[in-house]
């Protein structure tokens, strides 16, 4: 028989990595506070935000809230990782990492907590995600093909009587929730990554140690779509996926690597060059050259450049 599950003080933590959007931030612990349940806290990752003195938003959160801010952005796998490490010490079951634009009430979050405890194989569980206000887009974790180095988001469970879809490959990290004793067998978010495709190679180590990654079809969080391609964000997601496959791209296969990468990373290039190609050079000639040095970490002056470099692109089509 299955020991239900306790909800003590320290239960769950509920992580927030922010940068540059203290705003949304504070948006979603307004939330988290006015449908607050007492078995979760909230902590707030700063990767090294620059603001004035006195701003409402980031006294709002320190009133309700955790905050830990750092001096420089070392990416939200790094961020995360200061977090889960922290619930670990601290003796939190569960932590719940959620990103400053997904909304979720206490509500949902205790259900998936509840889901997540209640089933020892289970090691991350996420909710069902409205990608638009309306609610008429919906999303229930994903599956991943790594012969393409492509992912996909599933529909919800159309089975009325299922409360876990377990048939998923991973669950998006804007709104997961993670068992921390099978975290600390596996590992935490390769911080290489630094930002995408990390909880995806996180859930399929898991999958790999003979754990389980579901969603919920009964419990939602708000998470729109957002589409947009700047130099940062080529150029990090494309170093992601080749991070991806370095790590998990069956070595037998290695012959049709190259076609993988290109059916994988291509789009993302040729939306970028559509509206910059001098930008989109840049960012393939700056991936190059980091990939012959084994892609570690990256460095703040490449993030800063790029940075400069997304802040002054070109405006969207349709501007006049």
């Amino acid at each position: 028989m299955t020991e239900v599950p306790r909800l003590g003080p320290n239960s769950l933590l509920i992580i927030i990595v922010n940068w540059n959007s203290w705003s949304e931030t504070a948006n979603s612990v307004r939330l988290l506070e006015d449908t607050r349940k007492p078995f979760f806290q909230v902590l707030v990752v700063d990767n090294g935000t620059r603001v004035s003195v006195g701003d409402p938003d980031i006294s709002y959160c320190a009133g309700v809230a955790r905050i830990i801010r750092l001096s420089g952005n070392l990416g939200f796998a790094h961020a995360a990782n200061l977090g889960l490490r922290l619930a670990t010490d601290e003796g939190y079951e569960a932590a719940l990492l959620l990103n400053p634009d997904a909304a979720i009430t206490g509500d949902a979050i205790e259900t998936l907590y509840l889901a997540l405890m209640g089933s020892p194989s289970l090691a991350v569980v996420g909710p069902t995600l409205c990608r638009d206000r309306e609610g008429g887009l919906k999303t229930a974790g994903g599956r991943v093909s790594i012969l393409t180095l492509s992912t996909r988001h599933l529909p919800p469970s159309l089975e009325v009587d299922s409360h876990l879809n377990l048939d998923v490959d991973f669950v998006e990290g804007s709104c997961m929730m993670l068992k921390l004793s099978a975290v600390n067998q596996v590992g935490c978010f390769d911080e290489r990554f630094f930002v995408f495709w990390e909880e995806v190679d996180l859930c399929l180590r898991l999958r790999r140690c003979g754990f389980t990654v579901g969603c919920l079809p009964h419990a939602t969080a708000l998470h729109p779509f957002k589409s947009y391609a700047t130099p940062l964000r080529s150029y990090l997601y494309l170093r992601s996926t080749l991070l991806f496959a370095k790590r998990h791209y069956p070595k037998e296969l290695f012959l049709v690597l190259p076609a993988s990468l290109a059916v994988g990373t291509l789009r993302g290039v040729i939306s970028l060059a559509r509206r910059a190609p001098c930008e989109a050079a840049w960012v393939m000639i700056t991936l190059g050259t980091e990939a012959l040095g084994g892609l570690q970490i990256p460095t703040q002056r490449i993030l800063e450049t790029l940075i400069a470099r997304a802040k002054s692109s070109i405006e969207p089509q349709g501007r006049t």
